[in-house]
């Protein structure tokens, strides 16, 4: 079978026996670079600390960094520079402001000489919050005090600034009906 083969492929190219047992029975292909294992190095990196340092509303001073970051995620706006490795730092002192531009869909880093307004609506939505809080629990005392009274129930009382206050009962009338 192996003569009859070597003919065959004599046939085909034209090669010499001797040359061609190489290519009937495959090629062997020695490495010539050792094979790559594991790197034992590479494990020696710092962190980098990257982020928003001063936060929209806080004070800062010329030269205070606001924020490290790789690329422009946050772009400069008024009154900040601009560093090499896109570090953002104020130029002026004053307060932190964000601003998102919608058109731009970016979002700016500025420096205003004025603090920020803060948002009056917050805390009258805490307290009105509060004040829904109060109502419903005088609400429920309120039918409770009333369930009482119906009931007959001896801690009838009502809720006086926050306080429960005992009121004193009546017995109920027997053979009186309501």
């Amino acid at each position: 079978a192996m003569a009859s083969l070597l003919a065959c492929a004599r046939r085909v190219s034209g090669w010499a026996g001797s040359q061609m047992s190489g290519a009937v029975f495959g090629q062997v292909r020695f490495a010539t670079h050792k094979a790559g294992g594991k790197s034992k190095n590479g494990r020696k990196a710092s962190p980098s600390f990257l982020g928003v340092k001063k936060f929209g509303g806080e004070k800062v001073a010329p030269g205070n960094i606001i924020i490290r970051q790789r690329g422009t995620k946050w772009h400069p706006g008024d009154q900040v520079g601009l560093g090499r490795d896109h570090t953002i730092w104020a130029l002026v002192p004053g307060w932190v402001k964000f601003k998102y531009d919608i058109t731009k869909k970016k979002t700016f880093v500025s420096v205003v000489d004025k603090p920020p307004v803060r948002n009056p609506c917050k805390a009258y939505m805490v307290k009105k919050k509060e004040f829904k809080e109060r109502a419903k629990w005088e609400l429920w005392q309120a039918k409770l005090a009333k369930w009482a009274a119906e009931k007959g129930h001896p801690l009838v009382g009502q809720f006086i600034d926050g306080q429960y206050v005992k009121a004193p009962v009546e017995p109920a009338k027997e053979g009186a009906s309501s």
